[in-house]
């Protein structure tokens, strides 16, 4: 805006028309002509001033402080219209950077639920590895009992078998004993 100021009052102080000049000290610009003074001009000129082709020397024309109104009309309109789309331009990206914004913020509220979700899941995990862990401690305890009673079973099995053998052996040493008995008593 300083520069835009700089160059009009430039060109204020070349062509010496200081009334014409519309910018205030503020930077801000007095409302534009109306559009219809610009549309149909009344007179025409007989020469182009050179002001913009950095001849200083040159005077303008008789007819010169219209062009100079009109040059300093569309100086003002091209910067007028030049801030309406920075200003526009400004606004979007504004409400882009307040969507995304609010995008970015939902996004983190999503990233840590899903770290304390993943959290709670890996305490689970953990807690079920230990659950896991203590069963199969149990389930190898039990095959060792039941490797166990399967040895004391086999162990039981031969002393029955043993038992048996020796009652059978001594059904037979009574049975030999009885008839002996008997013979000696028919005898006797």
């Amino acid at each position: 805006i300083s520069r835009t100021n700089a160059n009009l009052s430039s060109m204020n102080s070349k062509y010496g028309s200081a009334q014409n000049s519309q910018a205030n000290t503020s930077g801000s610009f007095a409302p534009l002509p109306s559009p219809s003074r610009f549309q149909a001009p009344a007179r025409q000129f007989t020469s182009t001033p050179k002001a913009f082709e950095g001849d200083q020397n040159v005077k303008p024309t008789e007819d010169g402080g219209d062009l100079e109104a009109k040059i300093m009309g569309s100086v003002r309109r091209l910067v007028q219209d030049k801030f309406v789309i920075v200003e526009r331009s400004v606004d979007s990206l504004r409400q882009q950077i307040t969507s995304l914004s609010a995008d970015m913020s939902r996004v983190t509220g999503e990233v840590s639920a899903m770290g304390r979700s993943v959290n709670a899941q890996e305490s689970m995990v953990e807690s079920l590895r230990h659950d896991m862990n203590s069963r199969r401690g149990m389930l190898a305890k039990m095959e060792s009992w039941v490797a166990d009673e399967e040895a004391w079973r086999s162990s039981m099995d031969s002393k029955v078998a043993m038992i048996a053998n020796d009652v059978k052996q001594l059904d037979g040493v009574v049975g030999k004993q009885q008839e002996s008995i008997s013979a000696r008593a028919s005898m006797a």
